[in-house]
């Protein structure tokens, strides 16, 4: 029971946020959606849950067009920075609404959560620190039954405890109950540990979806004194690199072969991957 999204597109006005991205969001996952500020992840979100319509493409779930079933909806959930709660609802409130909007909304776990993060759940939404309305709406998300769990910066305002706590807890809830969650965030290293899979948006459009694993593969890194990591790389495929005085960092594409030395090899992690497919040609 894949979400399929096929030549999706989003104009605003005269601007074109989104160009036609396509990419598979399958069962029992854990996927990271990521791309630059003002590159079209929440635009794309938006449009899957249908708070914002599309323009034009399609979105379908098990080859059925996701917005016109209300069984399908239900199996989408999309948490993000938006505000939708009421002014005046304690979290107390909405986790009673969520209950019965969600008949298996696992309040077990919520509890667990509620403990875990120490959230005050008589205080009112409205007037929550930045960092609790994403703990709170974490909370919400990951107790949620829903099929596809769709997360959109949910650590904004979270510190670099909560930010592991969120990691840690949001594997227990894929354990307690297998579903999909993709997460869009800019903290790749963060959570690159947990995610099988990346979903890569550049300019409106998906330029890799690609199993981490493979990524991980796809290169290494050299580093060093100028003269020697050119000397090195002259005869292999660099993806990008970086130069501060005397010092090189290339990224390397293929397998790490002979070292030498001077030179320090490392893997190459998702964030390298990214930052380097990502790059604009004047930075």
């Amino acid at each position: 029971m894949s979400i399929e999204v096929k030549d999706l597109k989003k104009k605003f006005l005269k601007k074109e946020a989104v160009k036609g991205a396509t990419f598979t969001i399958e069962p029992e996952s854990i996927i990271g959606l990521l791309g630059r500020n003002g590159a079209g992840k929440s635009t794309v979100l938006n449009m899957i849950a249908r708070r914002i319509e599309k323009t034009s493409g399609d979105i379908t779930l098990d080859g059925v067009d996701l917005h016109k079933t209300a069984s399908a909806m239900h199996e989408v959930y999309l948490s993000s920075s938006d505000n939708w709660f009421p002014q005046e609802y304690k979290f107390k409130d909405l986790l009673a609404i969520y209950k019965v909007t969600y008949p298996e909304f696992d309040m077990e776990f919520a509890q667990d959560l509620i403990k875990v993060f120490d959230v005050n759940v008589k205080q009112k939404y409205s007037k929550a620190s930045t960092g609790y309305k994403s703990i709170m709406k974490i909370i919400l998300a990951l107790a949620n039954p829903s099929e596809y769990i769709f997360l959109d910066e949910p650590v904004l305002g979270l510190d670099a405890n909560h930010r592991h706590i969120f990691n840690k807890k949001l594997l227990e809830a894929y354990a307690r109950r297998p579903r999909t969650f993709v997460i869009a965030t800019h903290l790749i290293e963060e959570v690159a540990s947990i995610l099988e899979k990346v979903i890569v948006i550049k300019d409106g459009l998906v330029t890799e979806e690609v199993l981490v694993e493979d990524v991980l593969r796809k290169g290494y890194v050299v580093s060093g004194a100028s003269s020697l990591v050119q000397e090195y790389v002259a005869d292999k495929k660099v993806l990008e690199t970086e130069q501060i005085g005397n010092f090189t960092r290339s990224v390397v594409i293929g397998a790490i072969g002979e070292t030498q030395p001077g030179l320090e090899f490392s893997p190459l992690t998702l964030q390298d991957y990214f930052i380097s497919i990502t790059r604009k040609e004047n930075e």
